[in-house]
């Protein structure tokens, strides 16, 4: 299996270092973040919080020249999350997927390794740990 890596903790402890990693990874390869949790305008802030960004102008231009694509659908499935990551894998190359979801099953899990092997992408699933 290629990389498929399943981080279980406090829910923002787990935000945090997903957006440290996608900022890290999303200079160079496409990357998407599937998040019901938070909307985009709290991952872009957060985002600009991490960074320790204060000018507004100059946080804009860098969080733009990133290959980050949000999804932050509130009732996405698991069919939505690999039409996407197909759609996106032909489009942008898409290389790296981070999905923050509590309320995936373990049949989702396994479904979303089974993405991961299928199109060569390098897959962070966040759980809550409740």
């Amino acid at each position: 299996m290629k990389d498929l890596i399943i981080l279980k903790k406090n829910k923002e402890n787990l935000i945090t270092v997903a957006l440290g990693i996608a900022t890290v990874v999303a200079g160079d390869e496409t990357t998407l973040i599937f998040d019901n949790q938070n909307t985009k305008e709290q991952l872009t802030d957060k985002l600009i919080q991490q960074r320790g960004l204060v000018d507004e102008m100059k946080a804009i231009s860098i969080l733009a020249d990133l290959k980050l694509l949000i999804d932050d659908g509130k009732n996405i499935t698991i069919a939505d999350i690999k039409n996407k990551c197909i759609k996106l894998k032909k489009e942008k190359a898409l290389k790296y997927v981070i999905i923050n979801n509590s309320e995936l099953s373990e049949d989702e899990i396994i479904e979303i390794g089974k993405l991961n092997e299928e199109l060569d992408l390098r897959i962070i699933i966040l759980l809550n740990n409740n």
